[in-house]
């Protein structure tokens, strides 16, 4: 080992220029460099059992070797690759105390505070791969040396390729960030909470810019009919979200109200272009309003990053979800804020065209079915809550209303925040119907986790029945959202007959109808809606009280032969397209 690293000093000091004459200057001696790499791999792993051998590599500081030339710009890219391949499997291979010993050592932070040149992919992967390493070896008694004056490096690299072009790179980072997560709820609160903060600032930005992008490429894809493209980016919205589940299920208030924030700033707001709308003009005002409730103080704009505050209003029935403390409404809505502030910023870019688009209506319904899909599968459906009861209840709270016309002017008031907070609340109540390993480490068993889903069906129960009772008054008015999913779907305002209810659809999330047909779009987010919470037509009152209806189905000629002049494949493409239609509601060839 020591013969080992004394060969490699000199050879890999690229950033001394005193030993520029010890550099491989051969294609033969930089063979020689990259078998000596490969060599102290394979000495530190096959001498596990040496303590000598170690506290050699140790003693000499054989990491900070190769992070040197790893950091050095003139490193040789054939001797960069395997230093990194040597680094990748010294953190994997290593014992577990050597390991953390390496932590303690502090050498890796070099690396993530650095510049390592990464612009060949093979590089990138090794980077990170490193990096997922150290995130899923290292313990809670050694995280606190991850922490460097208020900074933790190691959690900013990772939160920086949470976005990453490359979907694997992307996996990666996230698996890293939330375990490190996951870790730090059991440590120190300092690094929590510095943790917390810089996630605050970096996270919301590249995520809510991800999800606009994804809708933008979408609706381009849906456009020019082009399925491979549709299908790209559907996939990466699926992804994104499921990468927002994963936030929320760390079960951190602070992540989650950060989460939530983005939802509602995005999600939500896409949501109101179900209703009438004119270009320019606040839709959300007049009819719904109660200008009494109202201060004369005007609203607040929404503030840069860092300056989060409450609006000046002092209107507080509609924060009654809230703390009754001022002090602690200010804690919590900061990162609540910070979530719907940043959305609205980078929806700002977007929102012309999408709210131009004559297909806005039915993209938004299309993304309430994946959102809803997501959450579903993910066992966190609780935090579906809010949104049913802001969209499918008769009648909603007047603050809801004034939320959404805040939200479409992009201001943050206490009514757009205590909207927030209640999303937030669904959220957080999951992980009270989650089926946790026994103290012994131990899963649950089948039955106790049958028993939480059954528990977690009966909060929903107990919270719709309660949120239906509501009346028309003073301060409920009418749900816009549900008269406009009726209308969508082809009902009356009294609700859906049983035997018309369209459920059996062909298509999904995927197809080109689900983007451009409202009422298949509505079809699709009122299934998953129904699939997370089977009772969710009757408890929100969406059954109308009439009469059964034997359904008919309607009379759909076979294709005929084709004239002798058409081709055979056209033949085969009729009969495709009807077999396809007769099987489902009327979803084209095309689409699917």
């Amino acid at each position: 080992m020591e013969g080992l690293l004394s060969s490699l000093k000199f050879p890999l000091s690229y950033g001394h220029q005193e030993f520029k004459e010890h550099r491989p200057h051969t294609p033969h001696e930089a063979k020689l460099v990259i078998q000596s790499l490969h060599d102290l791999a394979r000495a530190l792993f096959g001498a596990r059992e040496d303590d000598a051998v170690v506290a050699s590599f140790l003693e000499k500081r054989g990491l900070s070797l190769l992070v040197e030339a790893l950091l050095a710009k003139s490193t040789p890219e054939i001797i960069r690759a395997q230093a990194w391949q040597s680094l990748c499997l010294i953190l994997l291979n290593v014992e577990e105390d050597v390991f953390q010993r390496l932590i303690i050592g502090r050498e890796l932070d070099v690396l993530w505070s650095g510049e390592p040149d990464l612009r060949i992919e093979e590089n990138r992967m090794n980077f990170v791969s490193c990096l997922k390493t150290v995130s899923m070896r290292i313990n809670v008694e050694t995280l606190p040396f991850l922490m460097t004056d208020s900074d933790i490096p190691i959690l900013r690299v990772a939160m920086a390729y949470t976005a990453h072009e490359e979907a694997l790179l992307r996996t990666q980072a996230r698996n890293a960030m939330l375990t490190l997560f996951s870790k730090m709820k059991m440590g120190e609160e300092q690094l929590l909470r510095t943790a917390l903060e810089m996630a605050k600032s970096r996270l919301p930005t590249p995520l809510c810019t991800l999800l606009w992008q994804n809708w933008a490429n979408m609706a381009q894809a849906a456009k020019n009919r082009n399925a491979p493209a549709l299908q790209k980016w559907a996939f990466r919205e699926e992804d994104l979200w499921d990468h927002l589940a994963e936030l929320i299920k760390l079960d951190i208030t602070d992540v989650t109200q950060m989460v939530c924030g983005v939802i509602v700033g995005s999600l939500v707001w896409k949501l109101g272009s179900l209703t009438p709308t004119d270009v320019g003009v606040n839709h959300w005002s007049a009819p719904f309003v109660n200008s009494d409730d109202f201060d004369s103080e005007p609203m607040m704009a929404v503030p840069p990053p860092g300056a989060w505050n409450l609006s000046p209003k002092s209107h507080t029935e509609s924060t009654a979800s809230l703390s009754a403390d001022q002090s602690s409404l200010e804690e919590c809505a900061s990162f609540t804020a910070c979530g719907l502030g940043t959305a609205m910023k980078v929806a700002e870019t977007f929102a012309i065209d999408m709210a131009s688009s004559e297909h806005c209506a039915a993209m938004a319904l299309r993304t309430l079915a994946t959102y809803a899909g997501t959450l579903r599968h993910a066992g966190i459906a609780c935090a579906l809550m809010p949104l049913v009861e802001l969209i499918l209840l008769p009648f909603i709270p007047s603050g809801s209303i004034r939320a959404m016309a805040d939200l479409d002017a992009g201001c943050i008031t206490e009514d757009l925040l205590a909207l927030t907070e209640h999303f937030v609340a669904g959220a957080m109540e999951d992980s009270k119907f989650v089926a946790r390993n026994h103290e012994d480490g131990t899963p649950p068993t089948h039955e106790e986790e049958e028993a939480m889903k059954k528990n977690r069906v009966e909060y929903w129960q107990g919270m719709l029945h309660g949120a239906h009772s509501m009346v028309p008054g003073r301060d409920t008015v009418p749900n816009p959202f549900r008269a406009a999913i009726l209308a969508k779907m082809g009902f009356s305002r009294d609700g859906i007959l049983p035997a018309q209810l369209p459920l059996r659809a062909n298509c999904n999330t995927f197809s080109f109808q689900s983007l451009l047909d409202d009422k298949t779009a509505a079809t699709l987010a009122i299934m998953e809606l129904e699939r997370a919470y089977p009772d969710l037509l009757e408890h929100t009152k969406l059954l109308a009280h009439s009469a059964p209806v034997d359904p008919v189905d309607p009379v759909i000629e076979e294709p005929t032969q084709l004239p002798a002049s058409e081709t055979v494949p056209g033949t085969f493409a009729e009969a495709f397209a009807w077999f396809l239609k007769v099987g489902g509601n009327g979803c084209s060839f095309v689409s699917l």
